[in-house]
This record gives C-alpha cells, structure tokens and sequence, in this order.
C-alpha cells in the first residue's frame, strides 16, 4: 500500500500499486460525508496523473451514501471516453444503492478485482 488515510475509524481509502498500467483505490468500511474528499482526492490525484485504467475496489464497503456516488460518477465523466472506471462491489447494500440509483447502468460494476482490473485494461 502507498497510501493511506483513516477518517474516524469510518473508511479506510488507500491508494494501492496495481500490477497492471493504471490506478488502484481501496476503500473499506463506510462511505459518507466524511470520507468522500478523501475518495474524491484519490480519483482525482489517478485521473491527474495521467491514469486511464481505474479500478475502485468497493468489496469491503458496508454502506455507500449519495456524495460518495457523485464521486464515482464525476471520475466516470472526467474520464469521458479516454479511460475506463471499474467498480467492484459485493455487499447487499451497495448493490442495492447502485440498483436503486441507476447508477449499475452507467457505472461498470464487477464482483471481483480481477474482472475489474481486465475490464479496464480492455479485456
């Protein structure tokens, strides 16, 4: 792990070395107000430095709110058409939230960091 940041013992968010060209966001724990600046700092920092390839990794997330969405989905529109944003997500909640919201639709969710990190590097 490169790095790493604890938010209250709510989220942990760390930026992680993938083995494949691209970027890696680990997040565990709760998604809320006050961990999204920390995700939105991670997406932003990968998209500023040149990454095409982004897997967030969602698989330890228990809870997901609406600011946290955004942050995903501003990334996915940033990337627009040059790069590829892959989510991995297991839990029930956060399935049911990108369900609920839409979002499964727009974003490319995967059950897995392997399908994931494949999907970006345009497998």
């Amino acid at each position: 792990m490169s790095k790493e940041s604890i938010d209250e013992a709510r989220a942990v968010i760390s930026a992680e070395t993938p083995e494949w060209p691209g970027a890696l966001i680990v997040a565990r724990g709760e998604l809320d107000v006050q961990s999204v600046p920390e995700l939105r700092a991670r997406l932003a920092e990968a998209i500023d430095a040149g990454k095409t390839s982004i897997v967030v990794d969602l698989a330890e997330v228990s809870f997901i709110d609406s600011l946290s969405l955004s942050a995903l989905v501003g990334a996915r529109r940033r990337l627009d058409d040059l790069g590829r944003l892959a989510i991995v997500a297991v839990h029930e909640y956060v399935l049911l939230i990108l369900q609920a919201t839409g979002l499964e639709q727009v974003l490319d969710v995967f059950a897995t960091r392997d399908e994931a990190a494949a999907f970006v590097q345009g497998g």
